[in-house]
């Protein structure tokens, strides 16, 4: 394992650059903002010729802005991109009944660790193991930004499969393509976000270049002209994909795709009814029959098309059922339909629900009745909501393609546990596998003019 340290930790103050805008035109203030935030901080970052991170606190919402014209956050991560850093920002502690409980003396810390080890080996004699952690709700909020902040300028981890035949060098790609809201139109930037033993790189469509993985979010969020979208092309889209990105590999690679997000702008082999296990559907023009390429024609890549809670129409199950048959919350694990083998290609993903977050989870239910568990009614039965969710890491359907001779269980395996990415947030797990799940975020690194007013 290879472990850098964070130098030079400076606190600076934004003052009245980091309070609510006016709220009457949003759009020249916002730009207004960005050049005042730049005057005042251009020097304390012109020096600096490291990779920088820039963790911004912010009042709650009722104490600071209650209209969303008036959020300054998208101010943030533009003008910061223009002085080379990438950006988050957490809520500082406040008078809340949550963050008043976090509020211990040393004895009560010291009193609530003694009973935390006392409750854990209790526990351990009940064969149980689950976590108890001590950590302030405070602490939770600037870990998790710290812990984006650090996959932003390039931190991660890759996962290993010990299974025959199994490369020991893969890379991942997740694609992605992000929305750009200019005036009253809609322009599209498709992304690539590759994780490989030598870091983390991106690239954009018409882009020759990978570049490091903070170099191109600074980029993209400053909004220079190297980075542009393109009008809706489904056969752009297509091209760059398979006469691009799958042409370039010359390793292993896995690439890791939103069904929802492409399916309908350039992959077909993304819709269920085209899918292969060793094929990918592709689509000449609109006069032409769609055709399927062997996987064989580009004899490194391998396909991942996740179907993700985000999807309101295929929504996975998050429920499972225990020994008994009592319906639980997050199961964790690989699961393949019981009608099939454990080499069809189709999966179920999903990870345990964290013990240390809200119970109410377990009171909803997608398919069946559930009696309510408190209240007048208590006992009765309530309706499911079809479009209940559970907290992340929630459970996605996942398909398969792949090269002929792979075992699919062990890359069902291995893109499970590039989920399992502890460095994107405290759950320490994503909804989608890493690359993708960073692809996907760089929405947040959309120059202010391609942000839809609120």
């Amino acid at each position: 394992m290879i472990q850098r340290t964070i130098n030079d930790v400076v606190v600076y103050e934004l003052g009245a650059n980091g309070a609510e805008l006016i709220g009457k035109n949003w759009n020249s203030e916002c730009k207004e903002r960005i050049k005042k935030i730049i005057n005042t901080l251009k020097n304390n970052y012109a020096s600096s010729n490291k990779k920088t991170i820039t963790l911004i606190e912010i009042l709650p919402k009722d104490k600071f802005w209650k209209d969303a014209d008036q959020d300054p956050k998208p101010c943030f991560r533009p003008a910061l991109a223009m002085l080379g850093s990438v950006t988050d920002h957490f809520v500082t502690k406040d008078d809340s009944e949550d963050d008043r409980q976090d509020a211990l003396t040393e004895e009560e810390l010291n009193n609530a660790i003694n009973e935390r080890e006392e409750t854990i080996e209790a526990n351990k004699q009940e064969e149980k193991f689950e976590k108890i952690p001590l950590k302030s709700n405070l602490a939770y909020r600037m870990e998790s930004s710290l812990k984006s902040l650090l996959s932003m300028a390039g931190a991660y981890t890759i996962p290993t499969i010990e299974a025959e035949n199994f490369p020991s060098d893969v890379a991942s790609i997740g694609v992605y393509l992000i929305p750009y809201y200019i005036g009253d139109s809609t322009k599209y930037l498709p992304v690539a976000v590759q994780m490989d033993k030598t870091g983390i790189t991106a690239k954009a469509f018409g882009c020759d270049n990978w570049l490091d993985f903070h170099t191109f979010q600074v980029k993209m969020a400053s909004g220079l002209k190297e980075i542009t979208p393109i009008d809706l092309n489904p056969i752009k889209i297509q091209s760059w994909v398979f006469n691009n990105l799958f042409q370039e590999c010359q390793q292993p690679t896995l690439f890791c795709f939103d069904t929802t997000n492409l399916r309908k702008r350039g992959l077909v082999f993304l819709q269920k009814q085209f899918w292969q296990k060793h094929c990918l559907a592709f689509s000449p023009d609109k006069d032409k029959p769609i055709c399927f390429i062997p996987t064989s024609n580009y004899p490194h890549i391998r396909v991942a098309s996740i179907i993700a809670p985000n999807n309101e129409h295929e929504v996975p199950l998050y429920r499972g059922c225990d020994e008994d048959g009592e319906l639980k919350g997050h199961t964790a694990g690989v699961f393949y339909p019981s009608s099939l083998d454990s080499e069809c290609g189709n999966y179920y993903l999903s990870n345990q629900r964290p013990e240390t977050r809200s119970g109410g989870i377990l009171n909803e239910s997608k398919l069946v009745y559930l009696p309510k568990a408190r209240g007048d009614n208590k006992g009765e039965l309530k309706k499911p909501k079809p479009r209940a969710q559970g907290y992340n890491p929630r459970g996605v359907f996942l398909n398969l393609t792949l090269q002929f001779g792979d075992c699919f269980s062990d890359w069902a395996n291995y893109v499970q546990c590039l989920r399992l990415y502890g460095l994107i947030q405290y759950l320490d797990a994503t909804i989608f596998p890493a690359p993708l799940h960073l692809a996907a975020g760089l929405d947040a690194y959309r120059p202010i003019q391609a942000i839809r007013e609120p």
